[in-house]
């Protein structure tokens, strides 16, 4: 798996024009470098690797943590884990987030923990009652597909039955084994939060197609984290070519090397307070490359 440039995550203090296309005026520009490779700290050694002359772990230095965020070619999160694969698909039960609220729904991450790549037809849940009665039984697409080995995929999924009376669920995903494909876009988050006095809540960035090929149906799929890395919020985001970037598709054709602009915003105010202290994860994906 190939990691790429380190993603930059920039803070403003003054947003203009964003949703026309416009300029952006930034005022404080932070870059974070990602782990050289998935589930590896720089210069640290894989869990279980011993250095030259050492016997046994160092007292007092913990592992790195599997799950941390990770910054591979079409994918920038956490949960993205190549180092517990046991051949199924699963829901990452610390990733669902229950919503509030009269009626039961919930968000989260499914991990392909097979060894291959795979595609993912619909997410199932069984809600259960009081004496593991069954209350309903609710089905839902998936906005990312096609995952690769160990790669999490975001999920929203809802039912109508009275969230008190839920007192446990079952998880079922649906998928099939495919051929794995190169997904070479590099992602780069520009701008994100909400700019000082206004309501306004804005992600806006760039996606780059690194291959010589081209990409058909190129999109950009965004999931907004609590510190408990529950996933509080899900979309498909805007997408905006950089010939026509007041024109608002849902997809792009990207020529090798050609890059596009993925958005996102809300004037919600509840949902904008959320998502300003939330953290992120994104994918970006092509349904074909020609």
């Amino acid at each position: 798996m190939k990691s790429t440039m380190p993603i930059k995550i920039v803070t403003t203090a003054l947003l203009t024009g964003l949703l026309l296309g416009g300029y952006i005026l930034l005022a404080q520009t932070q870059e974070t470098n990602a782990p050289h490779q998935p589930g590896r700290a720089a210069n640290m050694r894989p869990v279980g690797e011993v250095a030259e002359g050492v016997i046994g772990s160092i007292p007092g230095v913990s592992s790195p943590d599997p799950d941390a965020y990770k910054n591979i070619q079409g994918f920038y999160g956490p949960y993205y884990n190549s180092a517990r694969l046991d051949d199924a698909v699963r829901v990452i039960p610390q990733s669902v987030y229950i919503w509030p609220g009269d009626t039961w729904k919930a968000s989260g991450v499914l991990r392909n923990q097979t060894h291959s790549a795979v595609s993912v037809a619909a997410v199932t849940v069984r809600l259960l009652g009081i004496n593991n009665v069954l209350l309903k039984v609710a089905k839902a697409a998936v906005p990312v597909k096609e995952l690769r080995s160990g790669e999490p995929g975001p999920f929203v999924i809802e039912a109508l039955v009275p969230t008190e009376e839920v007192k446990a669920v079952e998880w079922l995903v649906d998928y099939r084994l495919i051929d794995e494909e190169e997904r070479q876009f590099d992602l780069e988050v520009i701008q994100r939060g909400r700019a000082s006095g206004h309501s306004l809540y804005s992600l806006f960035g760039r996606v780059v197609n690194s291959r010589e090929d081209s990409s058909r149906d190129v999109r950009v799929v965004a999931a907004w984290l609590d510190n408990n890395r529950r996933v509080i919020y899900v979309d498909t985001l805007e997408m905006r070519s950089i010939q026509f970037p007041s024109q608002v598709i849902k997809s792009v054709d990207l020529d090798g090397r050609e890059s596009a602009f993925f958005v996102y915003s809300t004037d919600n105010p509840s949902l904008a307070s959320v998502l300003e202290s939330a953290g992120i994860a994104i994918w970006g994906f092509s349904s074909e490359s020609f």
